[in-house]
């Protein structure tokens, strides 16, 4: 039995502190990938509790020898999927949310730290943009696989998919990433990944 199998059994026996230990060990996990595909906190928040009322509601069919976890992403993508869809949301760009932060730390800092800041602060702006605009499959595998750090055959597992095809959209969402970082932003001929 897997460790999480173990808490699964106490959960079907109504355990509620078993509950609270995978909410504890995985609740982060779960609300980083919905916040960095939604890009909402609101939403991920409310995504977040849904995905473990799911986990509650099915314990007794989850199998006992598997982790978790990919079950978890694999409900919490295709909640963000279904909010995407029913609300058609547009992503809300962080940079002006942190654009104050930055200016004022910028301040603080000699010219040399302005003119660093400054460029870190464009270029993660210009990846945040590039990646709002793939489409969701793409973002999807870039956020699982960049962001989360899952390897192909654990993207595969949460997407319900072989790993050849998440290896095969991993590989067309970083050529539509890489389209976009040099057609729209400062990184002109220095867009480099390393493949898999």
């Amino acid at each position: 039995m897997h460790e999480d199998g173990y808490w699964l059994e106490l959960i079907r026996r109504g355990d509620h502190e078993a509950f609270a230990c995978l909410y504890e060990k995985y609740s982060k996990a779960v609300y980083r990938a919905v916040l960095a595909v939604a890009r909402d906190p609101v939403a991920a928040d409310e995504i977040l509790q849904e995905t473990f009322v799911r986990l509650y509601q099915h314990a007794d069919s989850l199998d006992l020898e598997r982790p978790v976890l990919p079950w978890l992403h694999r409900v919490a993508i295709n909640l963000t999927y279904n909010w995407i869809m029913r609300d058609q949301r547009r992503f809300v760009s962080l940079d002006d949310l942190s654009g104050r932060w930055y200016a004022l730390r910028a301040l603080a800092g000699t010219a040399v730290e302005v003119e660093r800041q400054v460029e870190q602060r464009e270029r993660i702006s210009a990846v945040r943009a590039a990646i709002e605009k793939l489409d969701f499959d793409h973002r999807v595998v870039i956020v699982l696989f960049y962001l989360q750090g899952f390897s192909l055959a654990e993207i595969g597992e949460t997407l319900s998919i072989p790993v050849g095809t998440a290896k095969s959209r991993l590989h067309y969402a970083r050529k539509a990433l890489e389209r976009r970082l040099l057609a729209e932003s400062p990184f002109k001929g220095e867009v480099a990944y390393e493949p898999s």
